[in-house]
């Protein structure tokens, strides 16, 4: 689910959520999966959205480092 605040209106509340599900979902789903990877060769491709690396013009807020780019790298 997307959220968006302003940086100076972002609370701590809000930003542990964000990292919970964006950084939280892509470990628990991966080491879910990795013993049946691990055993067929598979591999993790991670993806994020783009405001990670560019910022949009309604969105300039969020240049800001977000929890998406802890799963990208």
């Amino acid at each position: 689910m997307a959220y968006f605040n302003w940086l100076e209106d972002i609370t701590n509340e809000e930003w542990n959520r964000d990292l919970r599900e964006e950084i939280d979902l892509v470990f628990f789903l991966t080491r879910a999966a990795w013993p049946y990877l691990k055993a067929s060769h598979g591999v993790v491709v991670n993806t994020a959205s783009l405001n990670g690396l560019m910022s949009f013009k309604t969105l300039a807020h969020w240049r800001i480092p977000r929890p998406k780019q802890g799963s990208s790298g």
